[in-house]
C-alpha cells in the first residue's frame, strides 16, 4: 500500500486484508480505508473508476 508522507515524500505501508474494517470514502483516485486500529490508510489508484472497481472487489471479499 502506498501512502503519502507529511512532507510530500512517499513510503510503503503493509496492510493485511484481515485488518481492513471497511472503506471510509473515495475521493477522486484515492480510497481511504479504515483498519481495526481505527487509523486511516490511503490507497491511490490511477482514476476514480479504478478506485470504485477496487472498492467493489474489496466489498465482495469482505
Amino acid at each position: 500500500m502506498l501512502k503519502k508522507g507529511t512532507f510530500g515524500g512517499k513510503h510503503t505501508e503493509i496492510v493485511y486484508l484481515k485488518d481492513i474494517a471497511g472503506v471510509n470514502r473515495i475521493k477522486g483516485p484515492d480510497v481511504f480505508l479504515r483498519n481495526r486500529l481505527l487509523t486511516a490508510c490511503v490507497f491511490s489508484l490511477s482514476s476514480r473508476a479504478k478506485a470504485q472497481e477496487f472498492v467493489n472487489a474489496l466489498n465482495m471479499v469482505m
